[in-house]
């Protein structure tokens, strides 16, 4: 994330371009909810028996967590979404585009090898 306020992955879905971030904040209320790291609820997405749930929940997050950042800059939005609308958005042709875009935003939210330095490098342990 080396940009200054990165924008996320672009999607269709519901009819208007939404865009996936994982933020400090969506990546704390999905480990909250699963009560496990971000990596295992990512994993989820690969369990047959879980996926759907799983794509859902993250999807959820996502999108309202985009919401509520555009009411934080002052955007008139509409007001957050539920599972159950979630659930009428993704469908059996976009499925497939929808979990790719929640897996490459995953991948933007992680910082490159380059952008951290490992605690000892300060201290040239």
């Amino acid at each position: 994330m080396s940009d200054l306020k990165p924008v996320g992955i672009p999607i269709q879905l519901g009819g208007e371009e939404r865009r996936f971030l994982f933020t400090l904040n969506a990546m704390d209320e999905l480990q909250s909810k699963y009560d496990m790291p971000m990596e295992e609820v990512i994993n989820g997405l690969l369990d047959k028996k879980k996926s759907i749930t799983a794509l859902r929940d993250i999807v959820m997050v996502l999108i309202n967590d985009e919401v509520r950042r555009k009411k934080h800059d002052g955007e008139n939005t509409r007001e957050e979404f539920t599972l159950e609308e979630v659930g009428w958005m993704i469908h059996a042709e976009n499925v497939t585009e929808i979990t790719f875009a929640v897996l490459a935003a995953y991948g933007y939210s992680l910082p490159e090898p380059d952008e951290f330095e490992s605690p000892n490098a300060m201290t040239g342990q």
